[in-house]
């Protein structure tokens, strides 16, 4: 096993991807892939038990993909993904207990899917994913168990789904859904005993309703939800 701590492979213009399990299981804890201009892909299960804790994306402008379990029961508490405007998945376990805390993917316009349980049972307390213009989908359970108390999903007009179980059991108190005009559905128990009590679901234009899953705030106090009308849901909003 390596015993290196620190890798710099910042301004590696012709590094394209990195193989699944690259660092499993490895004892570096400070990786710098700054401006790594040609990375498309991280690998399954790259960093999954590692102990890197920092790690810096920003302008890996070719970046579409964190791959499953690519840091799963990793103990990565920083993440920089500044300008990876080419991100469009964020696949299914791919922060799973992590202790990743916080992350901004404010504007990242090529997102199109959180897989599920991406970020469940994970430390993440803040997320930003306002004006993620293609984001169509939020897999099931990927917040489940998870600490994230507020979420901003404002302006996310491609967003369609919000999975089963999505926040299930986490410490959600507040989700901006604000001009989300294409949501759909937000599927079965997906705020099952969360704490939730401010849910923003003000939408300027739709032309369909929006359906709620069964049980879907179950457990939950909810108590403020901010609505434009109430002909802009389907019957049984709460699911109780």
């Amino acid at each position: 096993m390596s015993t290196l701590t620190t890798l710099d492979l910042s301004n590696c213009n012709r590094l394209v991807h990195i193989e699944n399990r690259a660092f499993h299981n490895s004892k570096l804890t400070t990786l710098n892939l700054w401006n790594c201009t040609a990375l498309r892909n991280i690998g399954i299960g790259t960093f999954k038990f590692s102990v890197i804790d920092q790690l810096d994306l920003s302008h890996c402008t070719a970046l579409e993909t964190i791959s499953h379990d690519a840091f799963e029961f990793s103990p990565l508490t920083t993440l920089n993904l500044l300008n990876c405007n080419r991100l469009s998945h964020i696949a299914s376990d791919a922060f799973a207990w992590s202790r990743l805390t916080s992350l901004d993917l404010t504007d990242c316009t090529a997102l199109v899917e959180i897989g599920n349980r991406a970020f469940s049972n994970s430390e993440l307390t803040t997320l930003n994913l306002s004006n993620c213009t293609a984001l169509e989908r939020i897999g099931e359970s990927a917040f489940e168990n998870a600490i994230l108390t507020e979420l901003n999903l404002s302006n996310c007009t491609a967003l369609r789904v919000i999975g089963a179980s999505v926040f299930r059991c986490s410490l959600l108190t507040a989700l901006d859904l604000s001009n989300c005009t294409a949501l759909e559905n937000i599927q079965y128990g997906a705020f099952f005993y969360s704490p939730i009590h401010l849910l923003d679901l003000r939408f300027e234009e739709r032309t369909f309703p929006l359906r709620v899953g069964g049980i879907c705030f179950a457990a939950s106090p909810v108590a403020e939800l901010r609505l434009l009308d109430d002909d802009a849901l389907a019957p049984g909003l709460y699911g109780v």
